[in-house]
């Protein structure tokens, strides 16, 4: 997937169209495909994913560039898919249809929602922190983290021993406790997350 990082966000605050265009190009059915899981209508969910792109087009002058656009975007999504869920309980209040809407919108305003969202953001602050490592100890971590190479066999393909391993590792550890701090993980939660982020799509 294209990575859409501070330079982009820049741009595209700056009214770069070009860029503005590229972004909606690779995420518009992203986000249809997103918004409709919830309200099982394509064609309202093309129209939410339309206002979306246009709300972000509108007030790009607010977006910072050191925040996760998709995050920004799919936050925009969601809250105007909510709007929409709402104004249909209330229409269908006491119809099975009204009882469903309900339900739909019980599941988007759910936290689990807003976490996957708020993932985003993590993702882009893991691959900064990968890319602040020094190269061996960035190809160490990925090797044992993402690929799931022991200590042992990473150091036969370097040529080194597996306490060489394990120290680099520790280092790049250190990295995301140092810069992760607002997510008060412990260390076991770091692993999973950054397994999970490499390994998976999310939203």
């Amino acid at each position: 997937m294209r990575r859409f990082g501070k330079l982009f966000s820049e741009d595209l605050k700056g009214g770069d169209h070009d860029a503005f265009r590229a972004f909606y190009v690779v995420e518009f059915e992203n986000v249809v495909y997103f918004v409709n899981k919830y309200l099982n209508d394509i064609a309202v969910a093309r129209d939410i994913a339309q206002d979306t792109f246009s709300i972000l087009w509108e007030q790009r002058r607010n977006i910072d560039p050191q925040s996760n656009i998709r995050s920004y975007v799919y936050t925009i999504a969601r809250n105007r898919a909510l709007n929409h869920l709402r104004n249909e309980a209330v229409r269908h209040a006491v119809s099975p249809e009204g009882r469903k809407t309900a339900m739909n919108y019980a599941a988007l305003s759910d936290q689990s929602v807003e976490d996957r969202i708020n993932d985003l953001q993590l993702r882009d602050m893991i691959d900064r922190i990968c890319g602040m490592l020094p190269e061996n100890v960035r190809d160490s971590f990925i090797q044992s983290k993402h690929m799931g190479l022991t200590y042992e066999e990473i150091a036969r393909k370097r040529g080194v021993t597996a306490k060489v391993i394990e120290y680099e590792i520790s280092l790049a550890l250190k990295a995301f406790r140092k810069k992760i701090k607002k997510y008060t993980f412990v260390i076991t939660a770091i692993m999973l997350l950054v397994d999970y982020v490499w390994e998976t799509g999310m939203v």
